[in-house]
């Protein structure tokens, strides 16, 4: 199932900046006071055509130099936030945006970026924080309660993701990726019932494939097998190139014990994802119930050739060679798996790996 798409991509924080204060390069025209303001007002607008033409180098030295002559230079700061970000100095970001909160009307914005910013980073304690603080300060701002969720979704904490989509849904009801969001965060909290309403809901608003596919999921979890393969054959419909329906096809077929069709979709999907380490994992999981063992281990030897750090398929590989009667390179496996965290392999090592 997709995560949400809230928060998905580098790109979307990036574009944050302008979304915020308008596109560099159509500044609204201002009137400027005093001396040092038209000066710090000449080296933004250099550093906003350096910035254009892609030569960065000196851009920090002239927009810290703006801002020296004009403490309150909001678009200088979110420039070089902008900059800092790209070069990936994400304590800088912070900082530079903190500087400019302290003296912004709407510091929510402020805080709404930074959080964004941990968030993309994995950094889940310090992303809550700062949307804390951004929700502090305007609690009727959907959104706000939408990126905090995204949060509690990300970091485990499904109930109070629940509570969040739900605030921002009291708020404004009109979003289907907000009712998406929290259908995922129902879905990981085990009540399906409410994720299917809320992925509902969310295609009567919005006939998006990413929704039917993620209510086949759902769907597949309590076994209703019909009614999920139907949800993927509608997402397909709308796209025939949203490739991973295929992959919960395929676990469908899995899940119902037809191994063949399975094995059938796991094909189309590597056909067109073939360095998605996921494709090979699933097909070797089919060509081992078919009794093909060897091609399974070569399936699973794919799998971890792109992701050497893919648990499952060390588990897989091992179980799958372990019919193969090669107890020593299971137990390999197994090992491997053990040491990435999981406790089958654990389990499994303690018992036959002496």
């Amino acid at each position: 199932m997709n995560t949400s798409r809230l928060l998905k991509h580098w790109i979307f924080f990036l574009g944050i900046f302008c979304v915020f204060y308008g596109a560099f390069g159509q500044q609204q025209p201002k009137v400027v006071f005093s001396k040092k303001e038209q000066l710090a007002q000449q080296k933004y607008n250099e550093a906003v055509s350096m910035y254009e033409k892609g030569k960065t180098s000196e851009i920090h030295r002239i927009l810290n130099e703006a801002i020296s002559l004009h403490k309150n230079f909001k678009e200088a700061y979110f420039l070089l936030a902008k900059v800092q970000f790209e070069n990936n100095q994400m304590d800088s970001v912070v900082k530079t945006l903190n500087s400019c909160a302290k003296f912004l009307r709407n510091k929510d914005s402020v805080y709404y970026l930074i959080s964004l910013m941990y968030h993309q980073l994995k950094q889940y304690d310090n992303a809550l924080d700062f949307a804390e603080q951004a929700i502090m300060e305007n609690n009727g701002d959907y959104k706000l309660y939408c990126l905090r969720g995204s949060i509690h979704t990300s970091s485990g904490n499904y109930a109070s993701a629940v509570r969040d989509f739900s605030k921002a849904i009291e708020l404004y009801e009109y979003a289907s990726e907000i009712y998406a969001d929290r259908g995922l965060a129902n879905y990981h909290s085990g009540d399906y019932v409410s994720a299917i309403n809320d992925y509902s809901v969310a295609i009567k608003m919005d006939n998006l494939p990413a929704y039917y596919n993620n209510r086949a999921v759902v769907k597949t979890a309590l076994k209703n097998y019909k009614e999920a393969l139907e949800d993927c054959t509608k997402a397909l419909e709308y796209d025939a190139a949203f490739y991973d329906v295929y992959i919960n096809k395929g676990i469908i077929f899995l899940s119902s014990g037809d191994y063949v069709d399975a094995l059938k979709e796991f094909d189309t999907y590597i056909d067109n994802n073939s360095n998605d380490y996921k494709g090979y994992n699933y097909r070797g999981v089919a060509l081992n119930y078919l009794g093909e063992y060897e091609k399974a281990v070569q399936d699973f030897d794919k799998s971890i050739e792109l992701n050497p750090n893919n648990v499952e398929s060390y588990l897989n590989r091992g179980n799958t060679k372990e019919l193969l009667r090669d107890v020593e390179g299971a137990c390999f496996d197994w090992k491997r798996a053990a040491l990435l965290g999981d406790k089958n392999a654990e389990n499994y090592t303690e018992k036959y790996c002496k």
